[in-house]
């Protein structure tokens, strides 16, 4: 080509033939750097492409190693709730039998004190019975010695008899009671002492959860925002690409691309002017369905201890939006036939689609694709990621 484009004619006759042949080899000149100059700028966009494919590589795999970490810190807070469920159970039980020793204990210390003091009550008797006793026989005695005969009562019957032996026994059974009655009462303290030191657990447990939820939200937020980067980056390379489609066969440059970036995302060039945005609640979601997609049918605000919730439907598929503190849950899910062939393309679309999770109930004979938002999106914004998601069941 560029001999064709430098190569001498042969000077036809005439006077203004040289002259010619030279301006025609001076326009092929020019022709030829201009030539070369667009191929070093084809070049050197080619090579920016590259890094720039490279970079979205590379933020892809961040991305995939933030969704196990998430993953292994959700499946480690659900361990230590399911450990702290259990933990507080043993510990409503325990203090419930508790409870319930500290009641018997309780009511057998009054019974033994009742009827300690009924015999003591009794032998304060028995011992005043004895000392009148002695005074009238020491005083028969007394009279005798004088010389005045009198018969001595029978004191056969104030000798000590088994009665009394009955009496010493109960008086120690009465001791080994009252001995038992203190150990109880340690043992009661040592309980209180447990249950001090099980509530100090229970509250540091309370906390570490609390600070794990936290931390839970925070890794939710900087995976939420890292897939609305992605894909305005990835928007920005197909421009590119469009603009140098000319220089390149299409097809070829299909084959280059993987199959994550050949996918038409819902993402605009250029960005909506910043309006004043209110937080992101049911009401102002449920109205901008009502104004904007009145294919959802029926919209319902329900109440729960989690926060609010909003329903909805759009043919086969249904929608849940779960109000929290700082985010915002939502469930798409439909009715699906289980079978391994769909288990295989849940796990693809779980590794393809960061951030979501597809999962299969087989109780329900439903799929479920689970996400976050912000409260900070405002409604279209939010919709547009939720419906990127449901589309992926019309595949």
């Amino acid at each position: 080509m560029e001999e064709e484009k430098t190569r001498e004619f042969p000077e036809p006759e005439g006077s203004g033939t040289k002259q010619y042949l030279e301006e025609m080899q001076r326009i092929f000149a020019v022709r030829e750097a201009t030539y070369q100059k667009r191929k070093q700028e084809h070049e050197q966009k080619s090579r920016d492409l590259q890094k720039i494919q490279t970079e979205l590589g590379r933020q892809y795999q961040s991305l995939e190693g933030q969704k196990q970490e998430l993953a292994s810190a959700q499946q480690k807070l659900a361990d230590q709730e399911a450990a702290h469920r259990k933990e507080q159970e043993a510990l409503q039980r325990e203090k419930q039998d508790f409870e319930q020793t500290k009641k018997f204990y309780e009511g057998q210390q009054q019974e033994l004190l009742m009827k300690s003091r009924l015999e003591l009550e009794q032998l304060r008797n028995e011992r005043m019975e004895a000392e009148d006793l002695k005074r009238e026989y020491e005083y028969q005695i007394g009279q005798q010695e004088c010389g005045i005969p009198q018969s001595l009562p029978d004191l056969s019957a104030y000798v000590p008899k088994p009665e009394y032996e009955a009496v010493k026994q109960e008086r120690d059974a009465l001791l080994r009671s009252q001995q038992e009655c203190c150990t109880e009462q340690e043992e009661l303290k040592q309980l209180r002492e447990e249950n001090q030191h099980l509530t100090v657990r229970l509250e540091e447990q309370r906390l570490l959860l609390q600070e794990l939820e936290e931390k839970r939200t925070s890794l939710l937020k900087q995976l939420l925002a890292s897939k609305q980067e992605s894909p305005k980056v990835v928007k920005e390379e197909e421009v590119v690409l469009a603009s140098q489609q000319p220089l390149a066969p299409k097809e070829e440059k299909e084959e280059e691309l993987p199959e994550w970036k050949q996918r038409p995302l819902r993402v605009a060039i250029q960005e909506e002017p910043e309006i004043t945005r209110e937080e992101l609640t049911a009401t102002v979601l449920q109205k901008y369905l009502q104004n904007n997609h009145p294919e959802f049918e029926p919209l319902e605000i329900r109440h729960s201890e989690q926060g609010e919730q909003l329903h909805g439907e759009v043919g086969k598929l249904s929608y849940a939006f779960l109000f929290l503190e700082d985010l915002i849950q939502f469930d798409i899910s439909a009715k699906r036939k289980g079978g391994k062939e769909l288990e295989e393309k849940l796990e693809r679309l779980g590794k393809k689609v960061p951030g979501v999770q597809f999962q299969y109930s087989k109780g329900e004979g439903r799929v479920y694709a689970s996400g976050f938002l912000t409260k900070d999106l405002i409604p279209k914004q939010a919709m547009k990621q939720v419906f990127e998601v449901a589309d992926y069941f019309r595949g």
